[in-house]
Parts: structure tokens; sequence; C-alpha cells
């Protein structure tokens, strides 16, 4: 073992001649801060006039460090709040074409509640209700107000139609669908009815009685809504 030892060392010392001793200085920040500070100290000390010079140079690089630190701080943050906008954008994108599909979904189901069997039977009666009050529409009124089941009939199909405003207003259904299936009948009904519901509303008080399927008429009637 003492032999290959000395063998060891010997092997190392002919590869580095005259070497003695082998030690190392671990170089941190802040060994390097003191010795960069040790020739504005001797200027600071030997040219007392000169002090605001020497004060100055030796903080500009601390000045210009500090600013570029605070440029690629900025630019970071900069960056960050773009990142951040892209992502609000794509995921607001996404939001308004789901939101727009649900429309779409819940515009079909008033259209398939129309056509439910269950909603027939009111329709077959009220399409002999619209039948008379075209032939004779000076008798509507007395002709609803004396049969309840026939001024049933009618509120119920009205109501309906208010509903379809209601969606379309509180941004529940798609407009263009609804307007595509319902137009000509919304318009022609509450133009039949349009005197029973005026009657309607000074009998009863109510003057925004029918208001929605009225709104919903004017508008559509207008040929302005929206299309698809």
């Amino acid at each position: 073992m003492g032999d290959q030892q000395n063998r060891t060392g010997t092997s190392n010392q002919e590869k580095q001649p005259g070497l003695i001793v082998r030690f190392t200085l671990p170089i941190t920040v802040g060994l390097v801060a003191t010795v960069a500070v040790i020739p504005f100290a001797w200027a600071f000390a030997h040219y007392p006039d000169k002090h605001e010079l020497i004060v100055f140079i030796a903080v500009a690089p601390t000045g210009a460090a500090t600013a570029v630190s605070a440029y690629y701080a900025a630019e970071s943050l900069i960056a960050g709040r773009k990142d951040a906008t892209e992502a609000l954008r794509r995921e607001t994108e996404r939001a308004i074409h789901a939101t727009q599909k649900e429309k779409v979904v819940n515009a079909f189901e008033y259209i398939k509640l129309w056509n439910d069997p269950l909603f027939a039977r009111t329709k077959r009666h009220f399409r002999v209700l619209l039948k008379e009050a075209r032939d004779n529409p000076t008798a509507t009124w007395k002709a609803l107000e004396g049969d309840v089941s026939k001024r049933s009939v009618v509120q119920d199909i009205l109501n309906f139609f208010e509903t379809i405003e209601l969606a379309i207003r509180k941004e529940l259904a798609d407009e263009a669908t609804l307007r595509n299936y319902f137009r000509s009948i919304t318009v022609d009904y509450y133009s039949v009815f349009e005197s029973w519901i005026k009657e309607s509303r000074k009998a009863n008080k109510n003057p925004t009685g029918y208001s929605e399927m009225e709104e919903l008429s004017k508008r559509w009637g207008q040929d302005n809504g929206p299309k698809t």
C-alpha cells in the first residue's frame, strides 16, 4: 500500500513539475464585488476633489444593470399579458360558439314543441277559430269572451309566441332559426287577433298584454330580422 501511494505521488509530481502545494479559492459574487470596490475606495481616499465623479463611475454600472433588469422584467410582464389576452380571446370564442350552439338547440326545442302530438288538438281548434276570426273580425271579441274554452285555445297559442319572444330577448334561443320557421304564422296570427288583443287589454286593464308577441310580429313583419 505504501509503495502504491509513493508511486502515485511520484506520478503526480511528474505530470506537474515544480508543484509544491495546491489550493483552491472559490470565487463568489461577494468576492468579485469586494475586489471591484478596492480601486474606487483607493481613488476616493486619494482624490477628495473627485468624489462626485468617482461615486458616479462606481454607481453607474449598478444603475445600468438595474435598468437592464427592469427592461427584461417589463418585457416579461408584457409577454405574460399578451399570453393571457390570447388565452382569454380563445376561451371567449369557444364560449360564444358553445352558447350559439345551445341557442340553436333550444330553438329546435320550440319547433319540436309546436309539432308535438299533445299540442295538435289545441292547434286544430285554433285553426277553426282563426278562420272564424278572418271571416267575421268584428264578432271575434264577443265570440271569445262568451266561450271560455275558445278563449283558452287562443290564449294558449298566443302565449306560445310570447314565450318565443322572451327566449330570444333573454338570448336563450336562436332568433334566426325561430324566424325561419315561425315568421309567417306569427305575423298572420297577430294580425288576425290584433283587435281582440287590444280589446282584451282595455277590459283587463293590462296595457302590456301580449306585447311580446306584438313586438315579435312587428320585427319579423318588417322582414329585417336576423337570417341564416
